[in-house]
């Protein structure tokens, strides 16, 4: 997302809190694009390039929610359920049934809700210059409004919130958890994420 008089790229990675930050600087494009996808259209080395990142394994308990409870006439439902995403109970067995079965676990990979947080960023991650965290997310969305002598908005309740339980770490049960640590490995080393 962009706002080309002031400069500023956001790369929206899904479940990290794009719409506060959309509000707050006034951006305009389309959600979620890749870093890469924006180098093809703008000079990027012209803009302040930032992104938020989420707990990998409280990210993936969001969009597993977002996905069964929110978005189900939206894209789930609409392409015959490739994520398979209501074959079982639980948070923790579908994890571990994902990553059984290859093809689910491809598309997994390459679904918007759930691929990884530096395919939005990689091969540019360095050139990002600001790394917002969701867990710091007013401290860090305060210093991005300040940034561009932007009013503070207050922003809208949540549309996207699920009534999920807010603790994700109940999700988990050991094997789960050593699966997402696997798939998401390269972002949790990088920002030093813990379960």
């Amino acid at each position: 997302m962009v706002n080309r008089d002031k400069k500023i790229l956001f790369v929206a990675v899904p479940k990290t809190g794009t719409g506060g930050i959309k509000q707050s600087l006034d951006l305009g494009g389309t959600y979620h694009q890749s870093l890469s996808d924006y180098s093809k259209k703008l000079d990027i080395s012209q803009y302040f390039k930032f992104t938020f990142f989420r707990n990998p394994w409280s990210r993936a308990v969001s969009a597993f929610h977002f996905a069964r409870e929110i978005a189900i006439g939206r894209f789930v439902k609409q392409r015959n359920n490739p994520l398979k995403i209501y074959d079982k109970a639980t948070f923790s067995e579908y994890i571990k049934y994902a990553y059984s079965d290859k093809e689910v676990l491809d598309k997994f990979n390459q679904h918007i809700l759930f691929r990884t947080q530096m395919s939005w960023v990689d091969p540019f991650f360095d050139e990002l210059d600001f790394v917002g965290k969701f867990e710091n997310y007013e401290e860090d969305r305060n210093f991005l409004v300040k940034k561009f002598g932007i009013k503070a908005v207050e922003l809208e309740k949540n549309y996207h919130s699920s009534n999920r339980s807010k603790n994700w770490r109940n999700y988990y049960d050991d094997e789960a958890a050593e699966i997402i640590s696997k798939i998401y490995e390269k972002e949790i080393k990088l920002l030093k994420y813990k379960f």
